[in-house]
C-alpha cells in the first residue's frame, strides 16, 4: 500500500479564494487548505509461475505442539503448530505462504487453511475425516510480485494420524 499526499500550487488556491469572495459578497471566507490524498497502488504483473522458488526439498517442514483429541461421538481433531525454514540457513525472503491441507493418497488439493506472513502457522481443532491414516499439509511460497509457487512443487508436512 502507498500512499501519497500533495497541495496545489499556491497559485490554484488564490483562484479559488477570488472565486469565493466574489460569490459572498465580500463577506470573510474560510476556506480550508486544499490537500488531495491517494491511496493504494495498482501494477500489472505477468502471471504464471516462477521458477526460482527453493525446490521443495530446500526446506525442513515440522510439526511442534502436536495434540490430537477426541469426543464422545468419535470425532479426532488436531491442534498443532507448523514451521518451516531453509535448510541451507539463509533467511527466507519471502513475503507470504497459503497453506493448504492436501489429500495424500490422491496429491490433489483438499482445502485452503490460511495465510501466514512468518515461517509458521497454527492449527487449532482441525477435524480430521474419519478413515484418515495420514494429513498433507502444503505450503505455497508467494514471491513479493504475487506469484506462487505451483502446488506440487511446494514444501509440505506428512502427519500420520493413524491411530491417534
Amino acid at each position: 500500500i502507498s500512499a501519497v499526499c500533495y497541495r496545489p500550487e499556491p497559485e490554484n488556491s488564490r483562484r479559488t479564494l477570488e472565486s469565493a469572495s466574489n460569490v459572498q459578497d465580500n463577506a470573510s471566507v474560510h476556506t480550508p487548505a486544499e490537500y488531495f490524498a491517494i491511496l493504494g497502488d495498482i501494477s500489472i504483473k505477468t502471471s504464471g509461475q516462477n521458477s526460482d522458488f527453493p525446490l521443495s526439498s530446500s526446506w525442513l517442514v515440522e510439526a511442534q505442539y502436536v495434540k490430537f483429541a477426541s469426543d464422545s461421538q468419535g470425532t479426532k481433531t488436531l491442534s498443532a503448530k507448523i514451521i518451516w525454514k531453509l535448510k541451507d540457513g539463509n533467511d527466507s525472503v519471502f513475503p507470504q505462504y497459503n497453506i493448504y491441507l492436501g489429500k495424500p493418497a490422491k496429491q490433489a488439493v483438499g482445502k485452503y487453511l490460511g495465510v501466514a506472513r512468518v515461517e509458521s502457522f497454527y492449527i487449532s481443532d482441525l477435524i480430521i475425516p474419519s478413515n484418515t491414516d495420514a494429513l498433507k499439509f502444503i505450503i505455497q511460497v508467494c514471491s513479493v510480485e504475487g506469484t506462487s509457487q505451483n502446488l506440487d512443487k511446494s514444501p509440505f508436512l506428512l502427519l500420520d494420524v493413524k491411530d491417534k
